[in-house]
């Protein structure tokens, strides 16, 4: 082992971007991983559980993902696929790296939302005959930041009253 390399200079640059790396490949749920899912496997049903508060709904937090599933399709699409006029519904694949992604935009909107320390997981139910896959998020919001005073300046002096 040559330990002369590790002690370089910027060796400690190049750990942690190692770590970093290491830590953004690992998997954020710690559910095992699915057997039988291939390329051809579809998204049937998208679902969000929450732990104890909702302060968002469920379309709200559709726009913020990328997987999609059938009732994701716009009404028309969904009335001309049952009449079967020559239109069929988009298909919705199941894509885990794109899973794994959903989690972390799903944190960050809550992040950027103004909650402290969310928690998100996911749970996957796969229908092998059917080669579909239900996916459920798990939502812990963490703490929403509480403003304790607001105080607001008029450019030209206190606020109208009008305003205020």
């Amino acid at each position: 082992m040559c330990t002369d390399r590790l002690r370089a200079p910027g060796s400690a640059h190049v750990g942690r971007v190692l770590a970093i790396g290491a830590v953004l490949a690992a998997p954020v749920s710690a559910q095992a991983p699915l057997t039988g899912i291939n390329a051809d496997t579809e998204v049937g049903a998208i679902a969000f559980e929450f732990v104890e508060s909702a302060s968002f709904r469920g379309g709200t937090l559709r726009r913020v993902i990328a997987l999609t599933d059938p009732s994701s399709a716009s009404q028309v699409d969904r009335i001309l696929a049952t009449l079967r006029l020559g239109r069929e519904l988009p298909p919705h694949p199941f894509n885990p790296v794109e899973l794994q992604r959903d989690v972390v935009r799903l944190r960050r909107f809550y992040e950027r939302s103004g909650f402290i320390g969310p928690v998100v997981d996911y749970r996957v139910a796969f229908d092998e005959p059917q080669n579909l896959v239900d996916v459920t998020f798990v939502i812990d919001e963490g703490r929403p930041v509480t403003v304790a005073s607001l105080r607001a300046v008029w450019h030209d002096g206190p606020v109208p009253d009008d305003l205020r």
